[in-house]
């Protein structure tokens, strides 16, 4: 499955010479962050010589960028109700403490691509993919679960080859450069509309999450008087002129954690 990704071909894969590196220095049109520093890391390393590193800190600033959402430590790190934060976006099945312990056996194996989605991805965001594999082919696998944590590098010694070292380094940090620049146009292209999508509430009385919209339908759960739900939006109900709220409640009652998604009536909130 991983090798069924295309190899480059044709001219538009050419490498970039030194001197064209050196044209460019800093990339001044990428907004900054980390992956920018990683990246201006990675142009010095190049330019003195010292490819391997050069391999490594564009895979680190690859990592930040892509593979970090794919660290399957995040669903670990998440509270009992791990759906309030932003969890792994590996495959389900990775995403299991039980599947970490049977199956991660170092650093590198905490990273589980779901790669049909990395794919639509790219796509969306107008990636090229062949450039997109080819970083990951060509560097040395990282991994930094948090952005404390000391970088963990994979020693494979056939990303080292000196035949075509220098070339490979340029094309890599070339690829990584055109991939941050074609991701960073797409999201400032992108529109949305101002504000936060997300509004607090609380409930007036012990009030019913019902499954629908519906005050006549299945009640999945009694939010207890002046507890704090999360909203979205309204809509009329199913079968009446009511209005109903879409709310996401989270609470501990007791030792049992509790997450419940379904509509409240108007009536029994106050948004704040």
């Amino acid at each position: 499955m991983w090798n069924q990704h295309p190899e480059p071909t044709g001219s538009r894969w050419a490498t970039p010479t030194s001197s064209e590196i050196q044209q460019n220095p800093g990339h001044p049109l990428l907004d900054d962050g980390e992956a920018k520093k990683l990246l201006q890391a990675a142009e010095k390393e190049h330019r003195d010589g010292n490819y391997g590193q050069c391999l490594a800190d564009c895979r680190k600033a690859f990592f930040v960028t892509f593979e970090t959402w794919y660290d399957t430590q995040r669903d670990l790190d998440n509270s009992s109700f791990g759906l309030l934060s932003d969890g792994s976006r590996a495959p389900y099945y990775a995403r299991s403490k039980d599947y970490i312990e049977k199956n991660v056996k170092d650093h590198f194996g905490y990273v589980v691509l779901d790669h049909a989605q990395v794919d639509q991805d790219l796509t969306k965001e107008g990636i090229d993919h062949t450039g997109f594999w080819n970083v990951w082919r060509l560097t040395p696998q990282v991994y930094r679960h948090k952005a404390e944590d000391k970088w963990r590098v994979k020693h494979d010694p056939r990303l080292y080859d000196e035949d075509g070292f220098q070339e490979r380094s340029a094309l890599v940090l070339s690829t990584m450069t055109s991939i941050l620049l074609a991701r960073q146009n797409a999201h400032r292209a992108a529109r949305y509309v101002e504000g936060h999508g997300q509004i607090n509430a609380k409930v007036n009385k012990d009030a019913n999450i019902y499954d629908r919209a519906d005050k006549s339908g299945a009640v999945t759960h009694v939010v207890p008087n002046g507890k704090e739900v999360w909203t979205s939006y309204a809509t009329e109900g199913m079968v009446d002129d009511d209005w109903y709220w879409w709310v996401m409640y989270s609470d501990k009652e007791g030792e049992k954690p509790v997450l419940v998604f379904g509509y409240v009536l108007e009536d029994d909130l106050i948004l704040t």
